[in-house]
């Protein structure tokens, strides 16, 4: 990859907006992960240009962006949110200097009664909410990390490996000549991974995850492999540039310093995979083409990156490898 076409992954705050995290107006938005709706924790993350994100499993319920240098915090969410009762006087424009408990009182009201479509919070919600908070065998970092590139077509070169082309192309032909039922298409590249983590050793952990219940779509789930892959080769080449390991650990030092996660190893450069479930609901067929699709994967993996993981969480709560 030539230098023009160097990634990015910015996530980490200013130390302005880290001071207006830890004792200014946002402090209250610290201490949402142990409160719950629907069942489900809250999950909060930086973003690019000052920024944090307030989820609840698939859903954004909050977005509060420090606008320039003008002393202003703008408050905001989808008018599925914004437009409902509890919601008045939250989502406007702060001053920073506005700390007298207003905020914290508005954002408590709204939580407290925010409506949440369950369809944001089971499934896919439930597997999102539940990786999010594990300590082992990795610690989640982050979710929907999508390398940035200075424009659109140095993100598509960026983007371009033969070794995913190779293997895409071994399942488009098996999608076509199986016998015994047709296999859906293998799905084009993706962009947004659904979650990073680092795990006691400092790998960087991309992880894909799937609603594996046997009313989830099969073909997203025994396809879920190669669109890993596909995250593999790209993040493998990101952490090439010390920029983008940079990028990284500064966001973990912030999370850390915010209290957002617990202390974690330091990055070292080493790269973990693995598809995740929540309970495992895969019928016999399903397992078949997923660990059919996961050995043609892994034979276009780079040779410093080991076999992708598979995982799932046991009944009481625990994850396992599978």
């Amino acid at each position: 990859m030539t230098k023009s076409t160097t990634p990015s992954y910015r996530r980490a705050p200013s130390e302005d907006f880290m001071c207006l995290l830890k004792q200014g107006p946002l402090s209250p938005l610290l201490h949402l992960g142990a409160q719950k709706i629907a069942d489900r924790h809250h999950d909060v993350h930086l973003r690019t240009g000052d920024e944090v994100h307030v989820y609840c499993g698939l859903t954004r319920l909050v977005a509060a962006k420090r606008r320039g240098r003008d002393g202003k915090i703008e408050v905001s969410a989808h008018n599925t949110y914004a437009s409902q009762p509890c919601a008045k006087g939250l989502f406007r424009v702060w001053s920073e200097e506005e700390d007298d408990g207003s905020f914290a009182t508005a954002l408590n009201r709204y939580l407290e009664k925010v409506c949440v479509a369950s369809r944001h919070t089971e499934k896919e919600g439930e597997v999102q909410t539940t990786w999010s908070r594990v300590r082992s065998p990795w610690t989640a970092l982050d979710r929907e990390a999508v390398l940035s590139y200075e424009n659109e077509q140095q993100a598509e070169e960026g983007r371009k490996f033969s070794e995913v082309e190779r293997a895409r192309s071994s399942l488009k032909t098996i999608a076509v000549e199986r016998p015994g039922g047709r296999w859906m298409e293998p799905p084009l590249p993706g962009k947004e991974l659904d979650q990073l983590a680092v795990d006691g050793e400092g790998n960087l952990v991309l992880i894909e995850l799937k609603h594996a219940a046997r009313d989830g779509n099969s073909a997203e789930i025994y396809y879920s492999p190669l669109q890993l892959l596909q995250y593999i080769h790209e993040w493998r080449r990101a952490l090439g540039w010390s920029s983008v390991w940079q990028d990284l650990q500064k966001l973990i030092d912030a999370r850390v310093e915010l209290r957002l996660m617990p202390e974690v190893s330091q990055l070292t450069g080493g790269l973990r995979a693995a598809v995740c479930f929540g309970s495992d609901g895969r019928s016999k067929e399903v397992k078949r083409r997923y660990y059919e699709v996961l050995g043609i994967v892994n034979a276009h993996l780079p040779p410093s990156v080991r076999p992708i993981e598979t995982w799932k969480f046991e009944d009481g709560g625990e994850p396992r490898a599978i």
